[in-house]
């Protein structure tokens, strides 16, 4: 398994440096080679520029919390908070999964009621009030491990969302783990960073097992 993913880094390595090695060919054969390392340069910078939006954008998504009121009659209140600093625009219940598949919406929306709120902030006056049917919660909800998905609007305009789980009465905020893209000429240091480690780690291993080796034969 180990030497798989090390033939992977330098499957991907390689091929970041064909691609480059490729370029400069290129503009070698056309006496244009000034502008196959601006294109080189071009690509690094708008990769980085990238980057750069993805880390900005995953440093204003909002956090939030949940409470579950269950004593009141027929429904149960759902309160959600924004702890964050980040304001969360248009929040409301989007979909209703219950083990992993969306239920019909004619369905649900007869036992979970909520209103949009324009916009949720940090503040003990900024709530978000779902209100979910007792039965329904009881005989339907909890024991088919279903979940509420609440979507909303960054102040990017992008559109989010996360899941409402629930343990007994319990509610869990669940949110998307955003991951970093990849890229491509600038994971090569990612990948022979990766790749010295792996090496770092095998000759540990190594000197691990022959020092336990001399040990059991004393």
């Amino acid at each position: 398994m180990m030497l798989r993913g090390i033939l992977r880094l330098f499957g991907n390595i390689a091929f970041r440096i064909f691609f480059i090695v490729i370029i400069i060919w290129l503009g070698l054969y056309f006496n244009r080679l000034f502008d196959a390392l601006l294109l080189i340069v071009i690509i690094l910078q708008f990769e980085l520029v990238y980057m750069q939006y993805w880390n900005e954008r995953s440093r204003h998504i909002p956090i939030f919390r949940a409470t579950l009121n269950v004593s009141q009659g027929d429904l149960y209140t759902i309160k959600l908070y924004n702890m964050s600093t980040e304001p969360a625009y248009s929040v409301s219940v989007c979909r209703v999964l219950c083990k992993g598949k969306p239920l019909d919406p004619v369905r649900w929306r007869e036992f979970i009621k909520d209103e949009i709120t324009p916009c949720l902030f940090n503040s003990k006056k900024s709530v978000h009030v779902i209100k979910i049917n007792r039965v329904f919660f009881e005989t339907t909800f909890t024991p088919e491990l279903c979940a509420l998905e609440v979507c909303y609007e960054t102040k990017f305009g992008d559109l989010e969302s996360f899941y409402l789980f629930f343990y007994g009465s319990t509610p869990m905020v669940i949110m998307h783990q955003f991951k970093q893209p990849e890229g491509f000429l600038t994971a090569i240091p990612r990948y022979i960073g990766m790749l010295i480690i792996s090496r770092r780690l095998k000759v540990s291993a190594k000197k691990l097992q022959r020092k336990r080796s001399q040990e059991q034969t004393h």
